[in-house]
């Protein structure tokens, strides 16, 4: 486990959440009393950031086209695309 620490902020909101015996087991083997809530709220903080993530780019799906960009059709035109978006990055920081 890293080392990300959660704030529980205030009282917080109460779950009742049951655990499959051999999880509970080691939750409470591996994490001391104290620290049980905060492992279990870090835990599902990454679980619902991913879960986040993955609807969005569902959302996503389909808004690029060829039909919308036929610059970028090829991986050449993408490889100088990104060349050209580069150098006028690394323009701007040396002026």
């Amino acid at each position: 486990m890293g080392k990300t620490k959660l704030k529980l902020e205030g009282a917080g909101e109460r779950f009742s959440v049951r655990f499959p015996r051999w999880l509970a087991d080691d939750l409470r083997r591996l994490v001391p009393p104290r620290k049980r809530s905060q492992v279990i709220v870090a835990g599902t903080a990454q679980m619902v950031s991913k879960l986040k993530q993955e609807a969005a780019l569902r959302a996503g799906a389909g808004a690029w086209s060829d039909e919308n960009h036929p610059e970028l059709v090829t991986q050449e035109d993408v490889e100088r695309y990104l060349k050209g978006l580069r150098a006028s990055t690394q323009e701007r920081f040396e002026t």
